[in-house]
């Protein structure tokens, strides 16, 4: 006879199964906000315009700031404020800096009154990111700090402090279980889900940041990206297919780079709300990671985007898998091959080759720097031009490195207001691996030795008293650039014959020669402020 004290005893064990099976391997977020708004926010206008400021990382972890600052540019693009781009808000903030004396990511916003720059400026200050573990259980944890201001009234319109967790709970179910519970929760901790926290961090920010779209505006979202790739790794010839749910009706279009985007999707007339998209991959195509981005756009106005990270493939800019075709040869055998079969196939045409970035742009580039005897931070090449670094100063050090799908011709520049100019890559007459032009699938490191201290070349001490804007000039192209190195040779050749009122716009027109737009070139610019003194940080909040 079964007894109701032997029910309630299999009720729990049943419950306690459930329970272990459901938290075997569980990773969830929770994200928990604490806002003040102002009056000043019901009257902000159509059309405002926000600029993202440099982060404030008061966080032990380095590189946080950078990171944050990109998701947050993605995550509220799609709001109804009008976007300004990172390069200038970057610009603006280093002579800002310079006149001011303080760090970039330190700049008031009563630097920026009167609206020159953007309507409203959003500052964040990264106040811990922290990581916990017991034996099975472990979380990442971010708290940031958010202050919206008005720069024509100087005030406080909106403020936030929020918080993410990203949790892990893992519970073996065997004697050899345990083990793998403990490396999962151990494993949860890696660089790249303290990233992913970062991102969903932006995303979950975003949707409850204050929006002015009109009561009489309908929501648009996107549900799920799907992405059919022929191979993890894609070439030339290969096609990679992209399809969106999301709401009907609408205009869709995605990007796999940031070099390859507003490629178009069709609504599919048999399903509403599935938008399909394809893309024939081309040489010189390239992408480290593959991630795909989705945006929508509605009629009046309205829009989202929706981002799948590492989707399952890789572009590498090589020999096309079918040589000797061109992309239109492709398209045309593929709708042959599909009429042959009798099975009708939409193909996209082409996508028209854009001058600015072309097949010898890095299959790889980074920048890494070190700055106030942190830990080094690495700037991939996507990100360069839009990331700023914090001030710099004597010990301070950094250092590139590079590799190319094809033979490329590179020039590395350095520069600053104390009117110095000085060639990085290439170094004539010394290291053959220094000099151009640089083999395909070679990776190369500048400076090629490793240094005694730092991360690569060390930052002179400069004058007390002095601030100084940095400059660096990167210039990848298909031929050689014989004007360019005879302007640098011409400029040294001035320098401490001429006087400062010819080297300034001899400087300027070197600066603008190298950033001209130009087929078959590729140009980045970096930019920070090196402040007198060592290599040590200033405290937060000093």
């Amino acid at each position: 006879m079964i007894t109701r004290e032997m029910r309630v005893r299999w009720g729990v064990v049943c419950c306690l199964s459930t329970l272990v099976v459901l938290l075997q391997a569980c990773s969830f977020y929770s994200f928990k906000e604490k806002t003040v708004e102002t009056e000043s926010l019901r009257n902000v206008p159509s059309g405002y315009s926000m600029a993202i400021m440099p982060v404030v990382n008061s966080s032990s972890k380095a590189g946080m700031d950078e990171a944050l600052r990109h998701e947050l540019y993605r995550s509220l693009s799609p709001l109804d404020y009008q976007d300004v781009e990172l390069e200038k808000i970057n610009e603006a903030v280093v002579d800002a800096s310079i006149q001011m004396k303080s760090r970039p990511n330190r700049v008031p916003h009563t630097a920026f009154q009167g609206g020159q720059l953007a309507d409203s400026l959003l500052y964040a200050d990264i106040e811990k990111v922290s990581k916990f573990l017991l034996p099975l259980y472990s979380h990442i944890m971010m708290r940031v700090k958010f202050n919206w201001y008005d720069t024509k009234s100087g005030q406080v319109i909106y403020s936030n402090v929020a918080t993410i967790h990203n949790r892990r709970i893992t519970i073996p179910t065997s004697l050899g279980g345990i083990f793998e519970s403990l490396f999962m929760v151990v494993w949860h901790l890696r660089d790249s889900e303290v990233k992913a926290t970062t991102e969903e961090f932006g995303k979950r920010f975003a949707r409850v940041f204050p929006s002015h779209l009109s009561s009489e505006s309908k929501p648009v979202g996107i549900d799920e990206i799907r992405v059919a790739a022929p191979s993890a790794v894609l070439k030339p010839g290969d096609v990679l297919r992209i399809e969106a749910l999301g709401t009907q009706g609408q205009t869709c279009t995605f990007e796999v780079s940031n070099d390859v985007k507003d490629l178009p999707m069709q609504e599919e007339k048999s399903q509403a709300g599935l938008y399909k998209g394809s893309y024939t991959i081309r040489e010189g195509d390239t992408c480290e990671a593959g991630v795909v981005r989705v945006h929508m756009k509605s009629a009046w106005g309205a829009t989202d985007t929706k981002s799948k990270m590492d989707a399952g493939f890789r572009i590498e800019a090589g020999e096309p898998r079918t040589p000797g075709k061109t992309a239109e040869e492709i398209q045309k055998a593929a709708a042959q091959t599909a009429q042959g079969t009798g099975k009708k196939e939409e193909v996209q045409p082409p996508v028209a080759e854009t001058p600015k970035e072309a097949a010898w742009r890095p299959a790889s580039g980074k920048w890494i720097y070190q700055a106030g005897g942190k830990e080094p931070v690495t700037v991939l090449w996507d990100q360069l031009g839009t990331a700023l670094a914090p001030s710099m100063r004597g010990g301070d050090s950094f250092r590139f490195e590079f590799e190319f799908s094809e033979a490329a011709y590179l020039y590395v520049f350095r520069y600053n207001t104390l009117l110095s100019l000085t060639q990085l890559f290439p170094m004539e007459g010394q290291d053959p691996a220094m000099q151009n032009p640089v083999p395909a699938g070679k990776a190369v490191r500048i400076p090629a030795e490793a240094s005694t201290q730092g991360v690569g070349f060390t930052l002179e001490a400069i004058p007390e008293g002095l601030t100084v804007k940095e400059g660096i000039l990167i210039l990848v192209s298909k031929e050689p650039r014989k004007d360019i190195t005879d302007l640098y040779e011409a400029y040294q050749g001035k320098v401490g014959r001429a006087e400062s009122s010819v080297l300034i716009p001899e400087l300027g027109a070197f600066e603008g020669a190298v950033r001209k737009e130009r087929p078959g070139n590729v140009v980045k610019r970096i930019i920070f402020v090196q402040q007198e003194g060592g290599a040590q940080e200033p405290g937060p909040g000093k």
